[in-house]
């Protein structure tokens, strides 16, 4: 019996799944195609609840241990998984950070996603870079600069300052510091 009929006959769909994947730039792991896939697919499966003697099964057919998964078959795992929710949504959070040949790939990978699941929306935030770009430019787009982020920056800032000074955990004898502080804290948030 293949993965695919293991998974088909014996899991019952769900209606949606929402994945999220952060490429922290100071986690090497995570800016790798490898750790992105394993992520996604971890996260699809935990919506649907699997009877450990066929998890077993899927552990048997995909051997996530010593072997790295290749792009194929991250691709076939998405396919066999995929048709078991009706909507998917995935949303990829600083794409930018990784190097150009593992944006090269993530990109590829998620264009072969839409193609196997017509359901499937994605939402990409990445600082403007040429190679990402152009392998959306088909897709929906929103560019969002600093100056458009800094009055919301501003009016966190703001509220987390006030609760530390009423929570006690920080402590100014001057309120003309607290406008120091706020100064500073607004300035190095630089619209991010």
């Amino acid at each position: 019996m293949s993965c695919e009929e293991i998974v088909r006959g014996n899991i019952v769909s769900k209606d949606a799944v929402i994945a999220y994947y952060y490429f922290d730039f100071s986690d090497a792991i995570s800016l790798e195609v490898e750790g992105f896939m394993r992520a996604l697919i971890r996260q699809f499966l935990e919506e649907i609840l699997i009877p450990s003697s066929i998890e077993k099964q899927i552990d048997q057919c995909f051997q996530f241990g010593d072997r790295s998964l290749t792009k194929d078959e991250f691709v076939t795992v998405f396919k066999t998984i995929g048709i078991l929710f009706s909507r998917i949504f995935i949303v990829l959070d600083g794409l930018d950070e990784c190097k150009k040949e593992t944006q090269a790939t993530i990109l590829s990978i998620i264009h072969e996603m839409s193609r196997a699941h017509t359901s499937l929306s994605f939402l990409l935030t990445s600082r403007e870079e040429e190679l990402i770009s152009t392998s959306l430019k088909d897709h929906g787009h929103l560019k969002i600069t600093a100056d458009d982020n800094s009055a919301d920056i501003d009016a966190f800032i703001e509220a987390a300052v006030k609760q530390n000074i009423e929570s006690g955990s920080l402590v100014i004898d001057k309120s003309s510091l607290v406008l120091e502080v706020l100064s500073g804290l607004k300035q190095g948030a630089n619209g991010m």
